[in-house]
């Protein structure tokens, strides 16, 4: 009985020691996983505004959609609020698209391109969104 405590107890602090190492990367700096769902989501960004551009607009709404799905699977508590100003911009540029106004869409996906690039800054201490 002892050493099955014992084994828990060793379990229960190697995972605590496990997760307070991984949030210390996270504070960091952003992890590869994460600036990879960045970059993908900036690269979708940015094709969407150059097929705005060349008003190819329903190229622009899937690379829109394709831009969303990947931001949702960013996580992190230091760099979530600042996420959440470039998903809002994609919110936009999708609204902007579905009324044609190619305008309003440069403009929104323009904001979301340079939003979700501050991401692969790490956020200022004593900026929003920092523990």
């Amino acid at each position: 009985m002892n050493s099955l405590k014992m084994f828990l107890i060793a379990g229960v602090l190697i995972a605590s020691f496990i997760g307070a190492g991984s949030n210390a990367v996270n504070a960091a700096g952003t992890e590869p996983a994460t600036e990879q769902l960045i970059n993908t989501t900036i690269t979708h960004l940015e094709a969407a505004l150059k097929s705005v551009n060349s008003n190819e607009l329903e190229v622009a709404q899937e690379h829109v959609k394709a831009a969303g799905q990947s931001s949702k699977l960013i996580l992190g508590g230091t760099i979530e609020a600042r996420k959440q100003g470039g998903s809002k911009a994609i919110k936009n540029a999708r609204q902007q698209l579905e009324k044609g106004d190619i305008s309003g869409a440069a403009d929104a996906l323009k904001e979301a391109i340079e939003g979700f690039k501050s991401l692969l800054v790490p956020a200022k201490p004593g900026s929003q969104g920092e523990l």
